[in-house]
């Protein structure tokens, strides 16, 4: 209590001054009509640029519970996708020709949201773990996608997790298809991220930079026409048989956050025929 006195008693002019001002001023705005107009439109520009900047930090804090809706979002968005398919092939039962454009069944198909929640990656045997296992209907050989295109492949599962062996992991090899029809696997060589190899394409396709690569539907673990990547170079020597195409991946792989997982309750049965 005597600090204080003594800083007032030091500096009572100064304080004096300032509150004489504040008077001043404000008698100034409240008898004046052009004072009183600048002083409401700076506070007027000030409240709003304070408002505007609280609502940006609260927005950036929601971020996540955003993302997850989303997440959630897109996943029912892909269950209906695959329910008009299957409306599509219930109305074309007795039409071969539309039959044959729905020739790869999308019966049974549900997508299940998940988070990344840890990455190994900079290595050749790349992969990360999601928040979703058995316990959520997550099985190995499950395919996985992202906002942008094909993930990879679940590989391993535990109860509340799984492991995903991503496209980019030098054991990964996808079937896919050109948007001229033609069919080939795609492998990455253990170097750059953003982008995978098209191999045994033959010297007759017509294959184009820009040209979109998608699931040719052949590996069980996805059906077909979803987006991989889109060509980034089509090599083709004078005597070579083959193709050298690079593809830019759709997704990724340097940030994954949410992908979907994609149950297919056809897909054991599909291996069951494949092991016979």
């Amino acid at each position: 209590m005597r600090n204080l006195l003594q800083f007032l008693l030091k500096y009572s002019h100064v304080i004096l001054f300032l509150i004489l001002e504040g008077v001043a001023i404000a008698m100034l705005i409240s008898n004046s009509a052009y004072p009183r107009s600048v002083y409401a439109t700076s506070a007027n520009r000030l409240s709003g640029e304070f408002y505007s900047w609280n609502n940006s930090v609260l927005q950036y804090f929601s971020l996540r519970s955003e993302n997850l809706e989303l997440v959630k979002e897109n996943a029912m968005l892909r269950g209906q996708l695959a329910q008009l398919g299957n409306i599509a092939e219930s109305v074309a039962e007795n039409d071969t020709a539309v039959l044959n454009h729905y020739c790869y069944s999308h019966l049974g198909l549900r997508y299940i949201p998940a988070r990344v929640v840890q990455v190994e990656a900079g290595k050749r045997h790349n992969c990360f773990t999601i928040n979703k296992g058995t316990r959520d209907g997550v099985e190995t050989d499950m395919g996985v996608v992202g906002s942008a295109g094909v993930v990879g492949i679940v590989s391993a599962t535990t109860e509340r997790f799984s492991l995903v062996m991503p496209l980019i992991n030098e054991q990964m090899m996808l079937s896919c298809r050109l948007q001229s029809g033609v069919y080939g696997p795609l492998e990455w060589d253990g170097e750059k991220p953003q982008f995978a190899y098209l191999r045994n394409i033959a010297r007759h396709a017509n294959v184009l930079p820009g040209d979109t690569v998608t699931t040719s539907g052949l590996t069980t673990a996805f059906p077909e026409g979803i987006l991989v990547g889109v060509v980034e170079k089509a090599e083709l020597k004078e005597t070579d048989a083959y193709y050298n195409i690079t593809v830019r991946l759709a997704t990724d792989f340097t940030k994954p956050r949410y992908v979907q997982v994609i149950s297919n309750e056809a897909l054991r049965e599909q291996q069951q025929l494949m092991d016979y």
